[in-house]
């Protein structure tokens, strides 16, 4: 299998990172590793310049952010990520403000809710899904990439087409050329959106990926907990670091 660890550098990476990747690879002789690494101040706009470079036979793509350290272990992920069932696996690691929630997140009702989600505070010990995850340490089978691209342009094609007969329509009948515009702008934007990552004011890269994830192929990430990654502050943000911070009498509740 040829596994690619793709980076968003925001910030130099330190030695405790690299070695990270290096445990992976050396537990994992029988597959072929490689490195893609960008260095952008917009984190979206890395990870889709990540996916445009990623190399074209590549089987899986790693993703780890700069302050992230993986592991011992972290390569199971490779094992659960070649399941049909879960084309996408997450590790597990905590946000790196106070007091450092997991991020992982369920929706605050069932169905679409407007980028609704809440935090789940109870981490279960064996693998389950989640509605949305951070991509600090995200693995995915390159196919994944490839279909979300390939839906992305045909929903791209169809509103255009819409859009196009609609403007038709509104010119014909000399409608208010103010209304006409308004809409066709907003369709102008809206269909210039990636189909992978995208910063928006209602949420981040990571839901927006993990949104177009469920509805182009109704895919939730795997979350394997026993890869319990370090984010890297002045210290490690570990499990530890956010359970003495709900000791100290900060309290939240979240989905299950």
């Amino acid at each position: 299998m040829f596994v690619v660890f793709a980076t968003p550098f925001g910030k130099p990476a330190t030695p405790d990172h690299y070695r990270g990747k290096s445990i992976v690879q050396a537990a994992s002789l029988s597959h072929t590793f490689s490195y893609a690494e960008a260095d952008l101040m917009i984190v979206s706009k890395a990870r889709n310049s990540l996916v445009e470079v990623l190399p074209p036979d590549a089987d899986v793509v790693w993703f780890v952010d700069a302050d992230i350290i993986l592991p011992q272990g972290a390569e199971v992920l490779l094992e659960y990520v070649q399941h049909p069932t879960s084309p996408v696996v997450s590790g597990l690691y905590f946000s790196r403000q106070a007091p450092h929630m997991p991020q992982v997140y369920n929706r605050a009702q069932p169905g679409p809710t407007n980028f609704a989600f809440l935090p789940v505070i109870t981490i279960p010990d064996k693998p389950f899904h989640a509605d949305a995850v951070g991509a600090g340490c995200l693995v995915m089978q390159m196919d994944v990439l490839r279909c979300m691209a390939e839906e992305h342009a045909k929903w791209q094609a169809q509103v255009k087409k819409w859009s196009k007969r609609w403007l038709a329509q509104r010119t014909r009948r000399g409608s208010d050329l103010r209304v006409t515009m308004a809409v066709q702008r907003a369709l102008e934007l809206g269909t210039s959106l990636t189909a992978h990552w995208e910063f928006l004011e209602v949420c981040g890269e990571d839901f927006y990926f993990c949104e177009q994830l469920r509805q182009y192929l109704d895919v939730r990430p795997l979350v394997v907990p026993s890869v319990e990654c370090a984010h890297e502050i002045t210290t490690h943000v570990t499990r530890d670091t956010f359970q003495r911070a709900i000791g100290g009498g900060l309290h939240y509740t979240g989905l299950p």
